[in-house]
């Protein structure tokens, strides 16, 4: 994966964790349903049926996958799931679909009921096209508009200059404005980890 690329989702995942953290929800006791056309022996899938909206799964969204934006790891304590008798089921039972808002069973048993977890408020993209699929506002554009490379020192390297433009999407100037300066607080003579995500993406990454 080229260097690019690398800073692309750098930057779409210090965005979506840190700059915006104030705009994380939560939300409880979501109906779990299972989806038996996705299911099978050795896979057996339920859907949350939440009723937010915006939805918490729509595009540029998600579950929330970290406890913090500085960890490596998978989160332990932004998603719980329970059975019938609202007893805690063991994150070891199953795997976490953050972006569809699934979970799913290796084993029939345990039966999973209801789930807490946290989400992505804003819809963070990096394409125009995006925009109008995406479900519903507050939606954050990461667009590189262009770049240019130059010698950097005598000998190898250099020094490669990006322009990076974000446009801000919400249902009104209020709303607008505080995602706005949650952005220029977060990027203004502040610097954005380069991450090498040798897996080509967070969640494989993180894992």
């Amino acid at each position: 994966m080229k260097a690019l690329r690398k800073e692309d989702i750098s930057l779409h995942h210090y965005i979506k964790n840190y700059a915006l953290q104030n705009f994380i929800e939560e939300e409880k006791d979501v109906s779990l349903s299972y989806v038996s056309s996705e299911s099978g022996a050795g896979s057996y899938v339920y859907q949350s049926n939440s009723t937010m909206d915006p939805l918490p799964t729509s595009r540029g969204r998600g579950w929330v996958y970290l406890d913090n934006y500085y960890d490596t790891t998978q989160q332990s304590g932004t998603i719980t799931v329970y059975d019938s008798n609202e007893t805690v089921i063991s994150g070891s039972n199953y795997m976490i679909d953050y972006i569809d808002g699934r979970v799913i069973f290796a084993t029939p048993t345990p039966v999973p009921a209801t789930i807490d977890y946290k989400w992505y408020y804003v819809s963070v993209v990096d394409e125009w096209l995006d925009v109008r699929e995406a479900s519903d506002l507050p939606i954050v554009v990461i667009g590189i508009s262009n770049f240019a490379k130059e010698g950097f020192q005598l000998g190898g390297g250099k020094f490669v200059s990006r322009r990076i433009d974000l446009n801000v999407f919400a249902s009104d100037q209020a709303e607008k404005d505080d995602i706005s300066e949650c952005l220029y607080d977060s990027l203004y003579l502040k610097s954005c980890a380069y991450q090498n995500f040798p897996k080509s993406g967070v969640i494989d990454w993180i894992k």
